[in-house]
């Protein structure tokens, strides 16, 4: 199998060189587009110390997703956030998995940097499959016929993982890979832990209520 790992980015100089160097850490072949958003920090300049692919363009992480999803030459894609870490045997256990032809789209466990009662509890329910406890920040690993059939992602600005992962389950099941990947609390460290929470709720019942994703991105951002 050959794999492709599509990182979005939009001034994340802070955490990719620790993404990209847990990446290569990894005894797999495969490789890496790094797909930016116009970063206006130094994101691009510390990707470009590692051997990866770096493409430049409109801001969106579905966009810039798809877009990277275009030039990929693996059959896997694995749709990784910049803030996150793929456990140690990742790629062998994906190999596992999708020797199933039958296989085509999985996600693992989630766990967070940070030890605290209300990001566990959420981790915890993280291994069950629903609109409510998958997620991109899960990494999104799917067969790239499988993603072109789709669609892709829609041009959404928020959410895209949400609505990419509905027509999904029209199609077929969403496999739930038990090791953990290690996604950064950063989040819910500067909004606060529980008021994060309510605000992800507010923003999943404003996405099933109807409302665009202009709306919801503008509610979003603002706060």
């Amino acid at each position: 199998m050959k794999y492709s790992v599509i990182i979005p980015t939009y001034n994340e100089e802070r955490i990719i060189g620790k993404t990209l160097g847990n990446l290569i850490s990894h005894n797999a072949e495969f490789e890496i587009i790094i797909s930016d958003g116009n970063s206006t920090d130094k994101t691009r300049e510390i990707a470009g110390t590692f051997p990866v692919k770096i493409i430049n363009g409109k801001r969106g992480r579905g966009i810039q997703m798809n877009t990277a999803a275009k030039i990929a030459r693996g059959d896997i894609l694995l749709f990784l956030h910049a803030d996150t870490f793929l456990p140690p045997n990742a790629f062998e256990i994906i190999s596992n998995r999708f020797a199933d032809k039958n296989v085509r789209i999985a996600t693992f466990n989630l766990k967070f940097d940070n030890s605290n009662f209300i990001l566990s509890l959420y981790s915890y329910f993280t291994r069950f499959e629903s609109v409510f406890t998958t997620f991109g920040d899960q990494v999104i690993i799917v067969r790239k016929k499988f993603f072109e059939e789709l669609g892709g992602f829609p041009d959404v600005k928020i959410f895209e993982d949400v609505s990419f992962l509905r027509k999904v389950r029209n199609k077929t099941k969403i496999i739930k890979l038990k090791p953990k990947v290690i996604t950064s609390s950063r989040r819910f460290e500067k909004k606060g832990y529980i008021k994060t929470q309510f605000s992800n709720i507010m923003y999943f019942i404003l996405y099933y209520s109807g409302k665009t994703d202009e709306e919801i991105y503008k509610r979003y951002y603002d706060e």
